[in-house]
């Protein structure tokens, strides 16, 4: 059984990854940061997964975020209407995230 968070990374399908080298990772330890899941959707606009989300509990936001437009422009992310993010945190459990995939695999077209 694969832990939620890898789901909904593999249920994004085709994935663009970028890693940070040491010099942009504070030294605390893996368990002491907050995970953040960040994808676009090939044919569901960012913004109607959000409301879609939001409509049965679910808190996402959709939009830039602190990104720049370089940055939008070298991950070819201008034709989309922002990305769509979940923070997870320290209280979410691991059946806060399922009921995410839930929500998210109601989805049509997903």
């Amino acid at each position: 059984r694969k832990i939620p968070l890898t789901r909904i990374i593999e249920d994004v399908g085709d994935m663009k990854v970028t890693l940070c080298d040491e010099d942009c990772i504070p030294s605390t330890s893996n368990d002491q940061r907050i995970p953040i899941v960040a994808f676009v959707h090939e044919v569901i606009p960012s913004s109607q997964i959000v409301e879609h989300c939001r409509n049965r509990g679910v808190i996402c936001r959709a939009c830039k975020f602190l990104s720049t437009g370089k940055f939008w422009d070298e991950m070819d992310l201008t034709r989309y209407d922002g990305v769509v993010r979940f923070s997870f945190a320290h209280y979410n459990s691991i059946s806060d995230v399922q009921r995410t995939i839930n929500v998210l695999e109601m989805l049509q077209e997903w």
